[in-house]
C-alpha cells in the first residue's frame, strides 16, 4: 500500500530520483514553468528546475520547447518592462543545446486531438503536441493537469517535477 493510499504523507523526493529517473535520456523537453522554477528563490523545485536547466545549456541533455513556450516566458518579462523582454528573446535564441518549435498546421491538428480529448487548454496541448512530434524521450513539466495525458498517449514518457522535488 502506497504512503498516501493509507493516510501518511508521501516522501518528498530529491534531484537524485529526478537524476535517476533521466537516466538514459538525451531529448528532453521542457515546459515553461521548468524556467521559471528555476529562477523562483521560493520555488521547492527550484533546485531541480535549475538542474534541467543548466543540464541542457551544458548538453547532458539536447532540450526542445515549443514556441508558446517561448512566448509564455516573454509574456513575464515584457510586463517588467522592454530591457527585461529584450533579455529573455536573447536568452532564448541562444541558449546552447535548446530548439524552439513552431507551429504547424499538422502540429496544431495534433494539438487540438489532444486538448479535445483530455479537456487541457489548447496551449498546454501543443506543448504536449511538439514535444511528442519531436520524438522527445521525455517531456518535464509542472502541472499536475498533465497527468490526464496519459490516458491519451499512455505510451509517451512524462516526468511531474512535483514528483522529485516538491
Amino acid at each position: 500500500m502506497s504512503s498516501a493510499a493509507n493516510g501518511r504523507s508521501a516522501p518528498r523526493l530529491s534531484l537524485g530520483s529526478l537524476q535517476r529517473a533521466l537516466e538514459g535520456k538525451k531529448h528532453v523537453a521542457l515546459d515553461t514553468g521548468i524556467f521559471i522554477a528555476a529562477t523562483d528563490a521560493g520555488d521547492p523545485r527550484r533546485t531541480c528546475a535549475a538542474w534541467l536547466v543548466s543540464s541542457v545549456e551544458g548538453g547532458r541533455f539536447r532540450g526542445t520547447i515549443s514556441v508558446i513556450n517561448a512566448a509564455e516566458l516573454f509574456v513575464g518579462a515584457i510586463a517588467k518592462g522592454p530591457a527585461a523582454g529584450i533579455t529573455t528573446q536573447s536568452y532564448v535564441r541562444n541558449f546552447p543545446n535548446l530548439t524552439v518549435t513552431s507551429l504547424t498546421l499538422d502540429l496544431a491538428t495534433d494539438a487540438a486531438d489532444l486538448s479535445a480529448k483530455t479537456g487541457l487548454s489548447l496551449p498546454d496541448a501543443i506543448v504536449i503536441a511538439t514535444a511528442i512530434a519531436a520524438s522527445c524521450d521525455v517531456l518535464i513539466h509542472g502541472d499536475r493537469e498533465w497527468r490526464r495525458v496519459q490516458t491519451y498517449r499512455p505510451s509517451f514518457p512524462m516526468i511531474y517535477l512535483g514528483d522529485h522535488c516538491a
